[in-house]
C-alpha cells in the first residue's frame, strides 16, 4: 500500500502539472484569447471538483487539504500563463 503522504504529494504535484498543461494546450491549439474562457471556468470547475465532489468521494487519509489542492491547480494554471506572457514580451 502506497504511503498516504507520498500519495498526497503526488496528488499535490499532479494539480499543479494538469493547471499548467491546460493552460499551455489552451494556448497552443486554441489561441490565446481561449484563456478569457479557460481561467474562470476552470477556477469554478476545480472549485467544485475541490470542495464537492473530493469532499464527498474521496479517502479522508488520502485526501489532504482541499484549499491546497485548489490553490495548487490554478498556481500551476497561472504560473505557466505567466511563462506564456514572458516568452511572448522577449
Amino acid at each position: 500500500m502506497i504511503d498516504p503522504k507520498t500519495f498526497n504529494f503526488v496528488a499535490q504535484m499532479s494539480h499543479i502539472f494538469f493547471g499548467s498543461t491546460l493552460t499551455l494546450a489552451t494556448v497552443l491549439f486554441w489561441n490565446p484569447h481561449g484563456l478569457f474562457y479557460l481561467l474562470p471556468a476552470y477556477a469554478i470547475i476545480t472549485g467544485i471538483k475541490e470542495f464537492y465532489w473530493d469532499q464527498k468521494y474521496e479517502d479522508a487519509d488520502t485526501r489532504g487539504s482541499n484549499l491546497l489542492d485548489f490553490s495548487l491547480s490554478q498556481l500551476g494554471e497561472y504560473v505557466s500563463l505567466g511563462l506564456y506572457l514572458l516568452k511572448g514580451s522577449l
